[in-house]
């Protein structure tokens, strides 16, 4: 978040919010919130990430196992 033209960044962040999301799968849903600000902040500073990275986000906020409703709708009709 501090690197943002490092070339790993994107996919990092992308990481990040798999990884809030196995947690969350593992150890409760306390985690999704943090999944969905990953997903958020990938979505919102890099709107012209590759296609991969992008519509996986979106997938997994839209998927609304992440626990925000709210977001889930938003993002699933963008999506």
């Amino acid at each position: 978040m501090i690197s943002p033209h490092a070339a790993d960044v994107q996919d990092s962040l992308l990481a990040v919010g798999e990884l809030y999301t196995e947690m969350g799968d593992r150890f409760g849903r306390a985690y999704y919130q943090s999944a969905v600000e990953s997903y958020q902040f990938l979505l919102r500073e890099y709107p012209k990430s590759n296609s991969r990275r992008y519509f996986s986000a979106n997938r997994e906020i839209a998927a609304g196992k992440l626990g925000d409703t709210a977001s889930a709708m938003k993002t699933y009709q963008i999506f």
